[in-house]
């Protein structure tokens, strides 16, 4: 996915991955469902190197990043120093 959003400074742009609704064949309620701190790496700023890439999946510190709605999307802005580990896929 393309990201409308150019993160400046070693910051990097990523969309959280939700915890599914329904696990197997139970159903989660949404007041329980809660957000992971696993997200995709959507943007990387060009203005400073970063080891991570987009289309990575990471780990992020718990309470890391700044929430930013776009276009309808919520977009989280992260600090390379937020970004815990890299997701092998």
């Amino acid at each position: 996915m393309t990201c409308p959003l150019e993160p400046y400074g070693p910051r990097i742009v990523v969309e959280i991955i939700k915890t599914p609704s329904k696990i197997g064949s139970i159903y989660i309620p949404e007041d329980a469902e809660r957000l992971t701190q696993e997200a995709e790496v959507l943007a990387v700023s060009p203005d400073f190197p970063c080891p991570v890439a987009a289309g990575d999946r990471i780990i992020y510190e718990k309470y890391g990043g700044l929430s930013i709605p776009y276009g309808g999307r919520d977009y989280l802005f992260l600090n390379e120093k937020e970004v815990l580990c890299v997701v092998e896929r």
